[in-house]
């Protein structure tokens, strides 16, 4: 061959960005060393590592110095400044958070650790992020329907956790004390971690003990929580693959701030005895609690790279993961009446409580070809099974008064309640994935995906007399096209086209769950599964300091499932009754002036939501989320030496009133939060020395410095006021 056909070949592979990838960097605590590109590379988004400038998809990441130079005390609470991203309290005040993305609640985004996911069979809500923020390295996250990848729950998006794993040198250490102002709460954080001969680890952990929230019109009560996080990793790693294992658990405890309602006026009813007097019917004292919420991850992977021309890599990961959750309720409540002369009084104490426990069994293996110069395959085979074991109770009392007030004695009785009921079944889940990457062109790439999943439910075993022991199979198929052009340079233009689907979980099927106070949500084993279309159009520029992202999307939904009232019937049943219609535009902007050190930045969302109820209730665009929120804020970063390091962030949070619609066929209802601001102030240092303690540093937040009062869009409980928050500590 002659040097002009080996320079050809040459310049060929090196601009075909799917053959000149760089070799993934070990992470830790420390700053990594120099990366080969300058551009964030991302797993999240194709399964493959690929520089975020050029994915298809519209996908976020916060890194380890983000999180700490603004620590919260949950993950979720990190991605607040990300647009398209709410976080929603659910009305507990302690670190139970969900995402919501582009609408879509936390049920309908899939949550994975280290691309495993946190799978969840009993719940109205969805999966909570259990895991703490000490021992992340990064989150990476999609936005918009996500099925094609990770399958479902991934309707609205992913959440992917990639934690801390070795370090740099044999021995290694951080410590770090954390105290929030918000709840005047302190967490430890200890790591161990290092590399030797191919062998890294880390062993972790933190605790975290939580008073109540303090918000800008006072504490709330009861709304403190216990979190405690710790994890172990160990593996092996050389120059064509890697093998490794770990473990990680999560357990918190959240007190739920109680309610009291007020007593209804006086109605009068006809009956067949005469007219009757009801006075007082209500709920009158609610205390909840949920003591135990946890998750225990026991998992491993063989990891084999350059095995040949065609296959490039192959990875194996097994894993058990565990999840359960006790939640307590405690109702008393009054209901008086008057039939005639005669006095009826009745004081209820119910307790209902439910205990769930799932065992996820998995595995997942992804093979990744290269196929000629112009197409990067990924084959992946994902398996999952879900073993649900709940229990669902209710112990009280009725208190019984019956007489005729001034004439005779009143009549007492104490009747006691009891019930149990026990619930077994599972969800199996296989699932084949392909994904093509066709480079058409030196500047034009193209990236195919189709999946197909196929379901197997069933419940196996109850003592709930109001349910059938069922069984079912479902199969579902999504597919996505995306395509970037990198003709301009420094510029890249992407579109994409994605279907999404959620599969109905056992809850959903075969078991329902008690709607509060009002009935009982029936289950229905004929719920087709949730879908929908995305469709987007974004621009990326990175050169001369400057940053920039924007996208524009448009996003339906069908068959959402939910709950439906039954006719001259209190109780419910679960229902395909919903649809959504999404659209708006989110963007990302910064400038970097060197000379200076500044960084002026903004972020910011748009966006227009619509749902249709059916039935009577019709369309609403009262859908919970503000038209527009975002931040604003200017960054300054310097090393004044090569042992010191100073930044100082000063930013503003925005976001516009916003309306939720909650009425039902019997009552209309809109709960409204209004616009709110809050400015905040970071700053902090890093002292880099010689000898066994290498660095020292402190992070200083101020928030909400004009102790703004305010409750966040779909959430319940008002935000904190003026807080601070300091983090301190050191490495070795």
């Amino acid at each position: 061959m002659n040097m002009n056909c080996i320079a050809l070949l040459t310049l060929a592979l090196t601009a075909n960005p799917i053959m000149a990838q760089s070799d993934p960097k070990s992470k830790a605590d420390d700053p990594p060393p120099q990366e080969v590109t300058s551009r964030e590379i991302v797993v999240t988004a194709t399964r493959t590592e690929r520089e975020l400038f050029d994915v298809p998809t519209s996908v976020s990441v916060v890194k380890a110095k983000q999180m700490e130079r603004k620590p919260k005390g949950t993950i979720a609470q990190m991605l607040q400044d990300i647009p398209g991203i709410q976080v929603t309290d659910g009305g507990i005040g302690g670190g139970t958070k969900r995402v919501n993305i582009r609408g879509e609640g936390g049920a309908r985004v899939l949550v994975l650790i280290d691309g495993i996911k946190i799978s969840e069979q009993k719940s109205m809500d969805g999966s909570m992020v259990m895991i703490g923020p000490n021992n992340v390295e990064r989150i990476e996250l999609i936005k918009g329907p996500a099925s094609v990848l990770y399958g479902s729950e991934a309707i609205g998006g992913v959440v992917n956790i990639i934690t801390k794993k070795g370090g740099t040198s044999s021995i290694q250490g951080t410590q770090t004390l954390l105290w929030d102002g918000a709840n005047n709460s302190l967490t430890p954080y200890t790591s161990l971690y290092g590399k030797h001969n191919g062998v890294n680890y880390r062993v972790s952990g933190d605790y975290t003990d939580a008073g109540d929230k303090i918000g800008a019109s006072g504490r709330i009560d009861n709304s403190g929580y216990l979190q405690r996080n710790w994890s172990a990793y160990l593996d092996y790693a050389w120059n064509k693959g890697k093998v490794g294992t770990g473990y990680d658990h999560y357990r918190s405890r959240n007190r739920i701030p109680g309610a009291v309602s007020e007593e209804q006026e006086s109605v009068t009813i006809e009956s067949m005895g005469g007219p009757t007097v009801v006075n007082g019917i209500g709920i009158t004292n609610i205390a909840l609690d949920l003591p135990r919420w946890q998750r225990d991850r026991y998992y491993a992977f063989v990891e084999l790279e350059k095995l040949s021309s065609v296959l490039r890599k192959i990875k194996f990961t097994p894993f058990i993961q565990k999840t359960g959750k006790d939640f307590f309720n405690k109702i008393d409540y009054q209901l008086r009446g008057q039939q005639g002369p005669v006095f009826v009084k009745n004081d209820v104490e119910q307790n209902p409580s439910t205990f769930n426990n799932q065992t996820s069994y998995g595995a997942n293996l992804q093979t990744d070809l290269t196929l000629g110069y112009t197409h990067y395959g990924v084959g992946r085979v994902e398996y999952l099974d879900d073993d649900l074991d709940a229990k669902a109770e209710n112990h009280g009392r009725v208190y019984v008064w019956v007489g005729i007030p001034n004439v005779m004695t009143m009549t007492e009785q104490d009747i006691p309640t009891s019930s149990s009921c026990f619930y077994k079944g599972g969800q199996q889940t296989l699932a084949a994935y392909l994904q093509d990457e066709w480079n058409l062109h030196s500047d034009l790439t193209a990236t195919f995906g189709l999946r197909g999943t196929w379901f197997q439910s069933k419940l196996s075993d109850t003592n709930d007399d109001r349910l059938a022991i069922r069984s079912n199979s479902d199969s579902h198929v999504v597919g996505s096209m995306g395509i970037v052009y990198a003709g301009i340079q420094d510029w890249r233009l992407r579109v994409l086209s994605s279907t999404g689907y959620r599969h109905p979980i056992l809850n959903q099927l075969y078991i329902g769950t008690a709607h509060g106070s009002s009935g009982y949500a029936y289950p229905n084993p004929a719920l087709k599964p949730e879908t929908s279309n995305n469709h987007e159009i974004g621009v990326r520029y990175d050169a001369h300091g400057v940053q920039g992202d924007i996208n524009v999307f448009y996003a339906t939904a069908d068959n959402y499932i939910t709950i439906r009232r039954r006719i001259d019937d209190p109780n419910y049943d679960f229902d395909n009754v919903e649809s959504a219609r999404t659209y708006g535009t989110e963007f990302t902007l910064s400038y970097t002036s060197e000379p200076a050190n500044l960084t002026p930045y903004l972020a910011g969302t748009l966006i227009s939501r619509t749902f249709d109820r059916g039935g009577s209730l019709g369309k609403t665009d009262r859908t919970g989320l503000p038209k527009w929120n975002g931040s604003l804020g200017l960054r300054y970063e310097r090393s004044f030496t090569a042992k010191f390091d100073f930044y100082t962030d000063a930013f503003g949070r925005f976001a516009a009133n916003n309306q939720e619609d909650t009425s039902n066929e019997t009552t209309l209802n809109y709960v409204e939060n209004g616009g709110w601001g809050t400015f905040n102030l970071a700053l902090g240092a890093r002292i880099t020395r010689s000898g066994k303690i290498r660095d020292c540093f402190v992070d200083l937040n101020l928030n909400n410095i004009f102790n703004k009062s305010y409750i966040p869009s779909m959430s319940v409980l008002e935000d904190p006021g003026f807080n601070i928050v300091l983090r301190a500590g050191m490495s070795f």
